[in-house]
């Protein structure tokens, strides 16, 4: 997914067909001389995100995701930017990575537990990413932030009988 978002404020007059439509950014017309040197901000966004869900057997599934997303505003006096992307952390590593997701159902057929649940599933999900921002250009880093949770680690989801149902954490 990509995106342009152009903004010329004090356009003095209608601006062309071309610059109305995206495929330009000259407006054709004169910019209010009032307005001072901030007449122009051009921002780029460009986004991809995949997804996907296996079934390895009917009762456990895993949820793939990964997303990277990168964001540039140029408003004439500076250029800003931001950047962001799945990452697997641990310890010291940092490895660009998928998130998951993984869900095992079926457990109420387990041991006694058919007689008190109609339906048990433990769910289990990691989300980790990393941050950059910058100023002039992409080589001059402000920050950089890492994080990541397990949201959650474990989480146990019954139905019981008689229609009452739980979620433990």
């Amino acid at each position: 997914n990509r995106t342009r978002n152009l903004q010329h404020p004090g356009l003095v007059g209608t601006p062309n067909r071309a610059y109305q439509f995206g495929f330009s950014t000259d407006p054709g017309v004169p910019v209010s001389e009032k307005l001072g040197r901030n007449t122009l901000s051009i921002t780029r966004n460009s986004s991809m995100n995949i997804q996907t869900m296996l079934s390895i057997i009917r009762q456990f599934g895993v949820t793939l995701r990964y997303n990277k997303t990168i964001s540039e505003t140029n408003n004439g006096n500076s250029r800003t930017g931001k950047e962001s992307q799945s990452m697997l952390i641990f310890k010291d590593k940092k490895i660009p990575m998928l998130n998951y997701g993984v869900r095992i159902t079926d457990l109420q057929k387990l041991l006694f537990f058919s007689a008190l649940a109609n339906t048990m599933s433990l769910n289990h999900n990691y989300t980790g990413n990393k941050s950059l921002t910058w100023k002039g250009s992409a080589g001059n880093l402000s920050t950089t932030t890492y994080e990541w949770r397990f949201s959650p680690l474990v989480q146990l989801q019954i139905m019981w009988k008689y229609g009452i149902s739980s979620s433990i954490s």
